[in-house]
């Protein structure tokens, strides 16, 4: 190993992001094109960007092109640690500022990890546009890769998958922000109780696989969506599927991907970049075998299928042994994971799929004929198995050592009927995060505040009792913490911690009847649950005793009214975000920061680079006269809006919102009862 990190060297990518038409489904619209050198994109493929490969202890520098015409942008790398230097974690208004419109900026980092990883924006929701790609971290040699040694594989491919609007992202966010569909109001499972259940904003058109989707065009004038008109659950309107306004709509599907099966092993690399949905994937007539999961090699464990959260990757292997002739193809199905849906939802049968071959060289054959499709194949219904994850155990047994101290995350949500309010807004613990008025780690060092606390937002109070502030927890550097989160609410949260790998110790389910609070029968006549009994905090063990690790990663699912319990040692100083990564929850406040620190600072991280000072002065205008950064904007909007002012300071109107009104006016058009 000391040899092999002795030969590591400097590799160099180079980005751009800008906004083109496509078609990714069939369907016409403006998406995120993220091309790089030498890379081929495809004109209705503009997405994925090019797979950014290294090796560990190598150093990469990725130089980011920002070609958005009014949009700003950031960058992160998910799962990279960037040990000590949180300068390159790229979280626009905590670790930098965003990159400004038509201008570039390199990330520069050691690697320290293996395994797969993604990146994708970190402003707004532009990933759910397009912009993100896979990374790959090889072993130094072959022979240090465990995996490889025990399967060793011929074909080592990737599979990203995401589901796709025909809206765009900043009006998705608008649209989940209200009037309507922000609630799905309904009974519960067996019928007999009304529940409060937030749902998912507008339901996806397609899904994706490494870009491409298939989106029944014949079916655009007998597509509508239909929503209440008021959060109670009353007043059902529809909108029909508005024409494509750039070009017809492709007549024909695209030709199925393919993915080689050859030699006795293949290898993939499974990504769920969505920005909403879990999924599940299959391959007609082959088992799948676990061996990684977020980066960490898992004792092997042989599945039909996979259950991914969005933000997760898990690697798999395929026995390659099908090899009689005469050679067949074989259906690769990815789905959403229906029974991850909210609870109270309408689990429909699964319809909406995206597929792709798997074939064996020479590459020819006939598609070998499923028992059944997707919507009719019986043996592959899921119930709401949301602890899948925690079966993936390390493939070195591990003891999490004992906890400093015991953290509690309550992770729920507050709506309000008020005029000119959020009608949903997320906490953690009573808390909707907004983003930091001063980006954190630029004012602390480059623009000399004293303290962290005065880069923070404070906007008051809700109507519903939340306090609309930057959730930050301050951390001490060095400790172990352990953390219980809970979810009170009736959908799954897939969350993410930035700069660390967690410990899972324990996870489950929480009985809705007995193990919450009840908040009493708000105005629609629903039962809210509140805070977790004492009781069943109580219950858990002790965690100030060893806890066996059920399994390691940097995203985890937290189940409908379940628990999550982890542990961290806070060894890697800075400000981390930690989030739910739907996307729709983050912008609405899902989320804080936690702040690694020794004696209220970070004084272990690594000096910015050479050009990060000239990089923030341009990104945030000239200093004023006693030499400190203005702020980034003067009111520091709650991360609900701030999330997506990729547009701020522009004195240009930006497509986003062009494209909005015409929607908006096609919508109007076209509304039926």
């Amino acid at each position: 190993m000391v040899a092999a990190l002795a030969q590591c060297k400097t590799v160099t990518y180079n980005l751009s992001v800008d906004r083109v038409p496509a078609s990714p489904d069939r369907y016409p619209v403006i998406a995120i094109r993220v091309s790089g050198d030498n890379y081929d994109w495809e004109e209705d493929r503009p997405f994925p960007g090019p797979t950014i490969r290294a090796k560990l202890g190598d150093t990469l520098e990725v130089t980011l092109h920002n070609k958005f015409e009014t949009e700003t942008t950031s960058l992160h790398f998910h799962g990279l640690h960037m040990k000590n230097n949180p300068w390159m974690d790229g979280v626009a208004d905590v670790t930098q500022c965003p990159i400004a419109p038509m201008t570039t900026f390199t990330y520069t980092f050691n690697v320290t990890e293996t395994g797969t990883f993604w990146y994708h924006a970190h402003s707004g929701h532009q990933y759910s546009a397009g912009f993100l790609g896979a990374v790959v971290i090889d072993y130094p040699t072959p022979e240090e890769d465990p995996v490889r040694q025990q399967f060793p594989y011929t074909y080592d491919q990737t599979i990203i998958l995401q589901e796709w609007f025909h809206e765009d992202e900043n009006s998705l966010h608008y649209n989940y922000r209200g009037p309507y569909n922000a609630f799905s109001r309904r009974r519960n499972w067996q019928g007999s109780e009304n529940i409060f259940q937030p749902n998912y904003p507008w339901k996806a058109h397609s899904l994706l696989m490494n870009g491409r989707g298939d989106y029944n065009c014949a079916a655009i004038n007998e597509t509508k969506k239909c929503f209440n008109r008021n959060p109670c659950g009353s007043g059902e309107q529809c909108i029909r599927e508005r024409q494509p306004l750039l070009r017809d709509c492709r007549t024909e599907s695209y030709p199925l991907d393919e993915f080689k099966c050859g030699g006795k092993y293949a290898r993939f690399r499974l990504i769920n970049g969505a920005g909403n949905v879990p999924f599940k994937l299959w391959i007609d007539n082959h088992d799948l075998i676990i061996v990684a999961r977020d980066g960490i090699e898992t004792k092997p464990l042989t599945v039909q299928y996979i259950i991914i959260p969005v933000g997760q990757r898990i690697d798999f292997m395929v026995v390659c042994n099908k090899y009689q002739f005469p050679l067949k193809k074989y259906m690769i199905y990815a789905t959403i994971a229906v029974g991850y849906l909210p609870e109270g939802a309408d689990n429909p049968p699964i319809l909406d799929f995206v597929a792709a071959h798997l074939t064996y060289p020479p590459g020819v054959g006939e598609v070998h004929t499923p028992a059944f499709l997707p919507a009719e194949d019986p043996t592959r219904t899921e119930g709401s198995d949301e602890t899948f994850e925690y079966k993936l155990e390390p493939l070195v047994e591990t003891m999490s050592p004992p906890a400093d101290e015991r953290i509690i995350l309550l992770g729920g949500e507050v709506y309000s009927m008020l005029p000119g309010e959020p009608l949903e807004e997320w906490t953690i613990n009573g808390i909707t995060h907004t983003m930091p008025k001063f980006a954190i780690l630029p004012h602390l060092y480059l623009a000399h505040a004293s303290t962290i606390n005065e880069c923070l937002s404070n906007h008051g109070v809700g109507p519903m009792g939340n306090e609309r502030r930057t959730n930050i927890l301050h951390l001490e550097y060095g400790k172990t913490y352990e953390f219980i989160l809970l979810g009170v609410s009736g959908q799954q949260h897939p969350w993410h911690l930035h700069g660390y790998y967690m410990d899972f110790i324990a996870a489950g389910r929480l009985n809705r009847s007995t193990d919450f609070e009840s908040l009493g029968v708000d105005e629609c006549g629903f039962d809210r649950p509140g805070s977790v009994k004492q009781s069943v905090i109580d219950s858990f063990p002790d965690y100030k005793e060893p806890a066996k690790v059920l399994s390691r990663g940097d995203i985890f699912t937290v189940p409908r009214y379940g628990y999550s319990i982890f542990r961290v040692k806070m060894d890697n100083q800075g400000p981390w975000l930690f989030h739910c990564h739907v996307g729709w929850h983050l912008g609405m406040g899902m989320a804080m920061i936690f702040s690694v620190e020794k004696n209220g600072s970070y004084p272990g991280i690594v000096e910015p680079t050479v050009d990060f000072p000239a990089y923030m002065s341009m990104a945030l205008g000239r200093r004023g006269r006693d030499g400190s950064f203005p702020p980034i904007n003067g009111t520091s909007e709650p991360l609900g809006s701030a999330a997506i002012s990729s547009l701020r300071g522009s004195p240009i109107l930006s497509a986003f919102f062009i494209s909005s009104l015409v929607s908006i006016l096609f919508a109007v058009q076209q509304y039926v009862k």
